[in-house]
This record gives structure tokens, sequence and C-alpha cells, in this order.
């Protein structure tokens, strides 16, 4: 596999992991503004429900109120309840606070009012279940019996009673004490026990369903969690697997590139004695490039040398044809002093002449091999120059696209980076949504506390009242038959003490039930502001990751632009050595061919000389 392939691979897996760390950053956004919702969900349906109950609360004591002190104030502010509840006035700005007690107390406007809607269309907005709305209605199907009773009393203050159709049009003297029985006695009670038993149970449904909601939106917050943070540690393992690539890629090349471009550059100027660093890995492409160098140097010295002797050679001929025509000239002079000495001489200058062609002929051979291996050896660098020329243009090829795509990884990572930051400002909203929903949590908790506090009081004067009512029936029975009429009166008393510690009871109860329910909602909110605190700190974490990945990616993309470029200069440089070789390979064949006429010369020359020794035989026979 080339190196380009590997670059390709690990760079393409990168972009890859980069994809999928993106997709399961997304992923995990939505999940954690679905836990979110469900817990705004789940702290908005519990507001719901505790108005339903609140108000039935609200509608017993104002009608009780309103019983024993006849004042229509109170059932005014009984009738607005249900108004309100039904949809048929508007609903005060954030009902489910404090606001009925004010009223009570003379504020008659505590807030600004908002929209007509009826409470039962707020659950079916907020999600209530279908079972969840039946128990609903049984309590109101159940509330039959509870309405009644409070509207005799309530009429009856008006001295109002009931015709034979059941109409409150019989006008008589008002009667407290029966409204007050009616509003206090046992059934009043069990009525009352009717209607709140299908409201529990409406209770433990809309919990359950909402515990269960907001549970699973935990369990797909962490599934995403999990995937993400695998995801991370793959896009960082892609991340080293490109840097101990790109540094194998170096370790190829045995040094530097700029270090190599410049020395390149050297020899491509004909430099060829330039300083070379001495190289630690004898496979890579510096060592080979240093062994090129010095085979280039030594045929080249090879070839200068070969060049001075056939100089050399070339002067000994030059120098033996010059003897040989001045012989030629003494022979013609000799014709006139005498052919015998001219004979004599002109065979010694044969001789010498003789000599000098067999050993001119001798180096001109010796010479024509050693240029013939020279251009075979010149060939063969100009063959393995081209080879490395191509491997160079191949390496800053998979350099170029290599650079290429370390630039879009990087693109990817800073996208990435962005998108962390996104949602480390979402999870820091709904954070503070939480911490919100906490704080409104735990306000409603003290309020139950307020609340059972009251009861405590009222329970203590229940309790006085009681004792008064047994001290004021012993006192009567002291008195004898003048005490018997204030014996029956502190019996009244103290039977409605009882009544009303045995509805304190109830109501503290309920109250205690409030506050275990708070007391549990609190805890799941404490747990859920720690989970998305620590969701939080995750992603900021990951941010942080992500910004050094960008800055790896960025570090080994200008890295990787180096070598491309390196390898783009050192292709350029390898490309003139290429020419020079060619250059150098030509004139050695030249120079082989003039050896070769060199030779044939010598020989022409030695013919010549064994021509003169006959003819000088001739001359001396």
């Amino acid at each position: 596999m080339t190196v380009r392939s590997k670059f390709l691979i690990m760079l393409g897996f990168l972009v890859f992991s980069l994809l999928c760390l993106m997709i399961s950053f997304h992923q995990l956004t939505q999940s954690q503004q679905k836990v979110s919702a469900a817990y705004e969900k789940r702290f908005t349906s519990y507001l719901l429900a505790d108005e339903l109950r609140q108000s039935s609360d609200d509608l017993t004591r104002l009608a009780r109120t309103y019983v024993v002190t006849g004042d229509p104030s109170y059932e005014k502010q009984y009738f607005d309840i249900l108004d309100i509840r039904n949809g048929n006035k508007p609903r005060p700005e954030s009902y489910h606070r404090i606001y009925w007690d004010f009223v009570a107390a003379g504020d008659l406007k505590p807030r600004s009012d908002t929209k007509k809607i009826a409470l039962l269309d707020l659950m079916k907005e907020a999600g209530f279940t279908d079972k969840e709305l039946q128990k609903l209605e049984e309590a109101k199907n159940n509330s039959d019996g509870l309405v009644e009773n409070e509207t005799i009393a309530m009429n009856a203050v008006k001295g109002l009673y009931k015709d034979d159709r059941g109409q409150f049009t019989v006008k008589k003297e008002p009667d407290l004490e029966m409204s007050r029985q009616l509003t206090h006695d046992a059934a009043y009670h069990r009525y009352k026990a009717n209607i709140m038993k299908p409201v529990d149970e409406f209770f433990v449904l809309m919990e359950n369903r909402t515990f269960k909601a907001v549970q699973d939106a935990l369990e797909i917050s962490s599934f995403w969690k999990i995937i993400f943070v695998a995801n991370l540690l793959i896009v960082v393992a892609a991340t080293i697997m490109i840097i101990w690539l790109f540094n194998k890629v170096l370790k190829q090349l045995g040094i530097d590139p700029g270090y190599l471009y410049s020395v390149s550059h050297h020899i491509a100027s004909g430099n060829l004695d330039v300083e070379l660093q001495p190289q630690s890995d004898t496979q890579s492409v510096y060592s080979v490039f240093v062994s090129m160098i010095s085979n280039l140097k030594k045929t080249i010295g090879e070839a200068e040398r070969k060049s001075d002797e056939a100089a050399i050679e070339k002067e000994k001929a030059q120098a033996a044809t010059a003897e040989a025509l001045e012989a030629k000239q003494k022979a013609e002079t000799a014709k006139t002093e005498g052919m015998i000495q001219a004979a004599t001489q002109l065979e010694e200058v044969v001789d010498t002449i003789n000599h000098a062609s067999h050993k001119l002929g001798e180096q001109i051979e010796e010479s024509s091999l050693g240029i013939r291996e020279q251009s075979h050896r010149i060939s063969e660098t100009a063959t393995a120059m081209e080879e490395m020329n191509t491997t160079v243009f191949e390496v800053a090829k998979n350099a170029t696209d290599t650079a290429t795509t370390a630039n879009l990884a990087r693109d990817k990572a800073e996208e990435g980076a962005a998108i962390v930051g996104e949602v480390v400002q979402g999870v820091n909203l709904v954070q503070e949504n939480a911490l919100k929903l906490k704080e409104d949590v735990t306000s409603l908790g003290h309020r139950a506390e307020g609340i059972g506090e009251v009861m405590n009081v009222i329970t203590d004067i229940a309790d006085q009242t009681n004792l008064l009512a047994l001290n004021a029936a012993i006192e009567a029975a002291r008195a004898g038959e003048a005490g018997r009429g204030f014996a029956v009166v502190a019996d009244e008393v103290r039977k409605l003490a009882e009544k009303t510690m045995t509805a304190t009871t109830e109501v503290g109860e309920a109250i205690r039930g409030i506050q275990l329910g708070t007391q549990k909602n609190i805890s799941n909110v404490e747990t859920s502001v720690k989970a998305i605190a620590e969701v939080t700190e995750r992603a900021g974490m990951s941010g942080v990751a992500l910004d050094e990945i960008v800055k790896l990616v960025e570090q080994a993309s200008d890295q990787v632009r180096m070598i491309a470029t390196a390898s783009e200069q050192q292709s350029a440089t390898s490309e003139e050595i290429n020419k020079s070789i060619e250059d150098v390979d030509v004139i050695s064949k030249q120079a082989a061919e003039g050896m070769v006429h060199f030779e044939e010369a010598a020989k022409t020359l030695s013919d010549q000389t064994i021509i003169m020794t006959n003819l000088i035989d001739e001359m001396k026979n």
C-alpha cells in the first residue's frame, strides 16, 4: 500500500469520526433538551395537580368560614374559585402561588389577570393521560353529595330553603347552627374523603408517569453521552495515527525536507563538493541520494581522468605524426645524399614511430574501454535518477493530496468545536432552568412546612378548647339545675373541638404527605442539577479536547504542506540533475566515438610504418 493510500484512508477515517462526533453531540444536545423538557413537564404537572387540591381545600375553607360568619365576601370568593377553575373567569398571574389568603385579608386583587382557561384544559395541554383524567372525573362524580351539603348550608345562612321541586325558594330565618353542623359533621368529612380518594390516585398516576418520562430521558442522555465519549476517543486515536504516519514518512526521507532541497539545489548547480550531514538510516531517501552523489562524483572523476589520458595520447600521436612527416622530408633529401644513409636513418625513425604507434594503440584501446564503462555507468545512474525522480514526484503528489485532506479535516474539527460551544451554552441554560426549578420546589416545601405549623397551632387551640369545654361541663355539673343549659353548650363546644381535632389530624396527614412529596421532588431536582452540572463540565472538557484536536490537525496539515513543498522542490532539482547526467552521458558517448577514431588512426599509422619498413628494406637491397 502506498503512502498516499495510507494517508487517504487515515484522513477519511478521521473525517468520518469527526462526522460521527458531531452527530453524537447533536443527539446529546437533543437528549439534554428532552431531559429538561421532562423535568419542566413534571413540575408543570405537579403545579396543576396541586392547584386542583389547593382549590378543593380553599372551597372547603371558604364554605365553612361563610357559614360561621355569614360574610358574603367569603361566598363570593367561593364562587370565584369555581369560575376560575372552570374557565369562566380569567386566571390570576402565577396562580400556583399564595392568592386567596391575601384576598381574605382584604387585598382584592393581589396580582393581575391572564387569560380564561379551565384547569381541565390546562391539564390536557400538559399531557395528562385519559386514565388520570378519568380519576378527576370520578372525583367530580363523587362530589355531588358534598356540593349538595354545602349548597344547603350556604343557603341556610341566607334564610333560603328547598321547596318541593328542590329549589331554594322558601324563605325563613337563617339557621347558622344547621349550616355549621352540615359543614362540620362526620358526613361532610366522608364526602370530602370520597372526593379526595380518586384525587390521591390521580396524584400517584401523575407522579409515576412524569417520573418514568424523566428516567427515560436520562437513560437516552446517558447513552448518547457514552457514544460521544467513544467517538471523541476514536478521533484522538485517528489524529495520533496521522501524526505517526507523518513521522514515518519523514523517517523515510531520512532528513529535514528543507535541508534535502538545499543539497539538491547545490548538486543541480554543479557543486558536487557540497558538505553533507552524516546519515543515520541507510534505508532512507537521503542515504540513496548521498550514495548517488558519491557514485556520480566517482564517475565524473573517472571520465575526467580518461579524458586527460586521451588528450596526452593525442599529443603523442600528433608528435609522432610530425616526426613521420619530418622523416619523409629527410628521406627525400637522402635520395640526393645517399640512399643507404637515408635508409638507415629512416629505419630508426620508422622504428620509433612503430613503437609509438603500438603504444598509442594500447593507450587508446584502454581509454576506449574506460570510456565505454563510464558511459555504461552514467546510463545506469541516469536510469536510477529517473526512478528516484518518479518516486519523489509521487511523494510530492501524495503529500499535496494529504495536505488538502488535512485542511478538510481541520475545517471539520473547527465546525465540531463550534458545535461543542453551542452545546455548552445549551447545557448551561438547562442548568439555570434546573436551579430555578429547585428554588421553586424548595419554596413550595417551605410553604408546606408553614401550613403544617399553622395546623399544629389549630390543633393546640382545639385541645385547649376541648379542655375548656370539659372544665365548663364540670362547673355546670357543680351548679346543678341552674347550670344544665350551660352544660349542653359546653358539650356542644367539646364536640366541635373534637371534630376540629379530627379534621386537623386529617389535614395534618395530608400536609405531611405534601411535605414528603415535596422533599422527594427536591431530592430529585437536586440529583438532576448535579447530573446537569456534570454534563456541563463534560461538555466543557469536550470543547477543550476538540480545540486541541483542531490544533493538532493544523500542525499536521502545516507539516504535510512542508513535505509537499520540499518534495516538489526536490523533484525539480532531481530533474535538473537528471538532465546534467544525460549531458554527461552524451559527452561520454562522444568521447567513446572519438576514441574509436583515434584507434583507427593509430592502426592506420602502424600499417604505414610497416609499408615504410618494407620500402627501406628494398632500398637497402
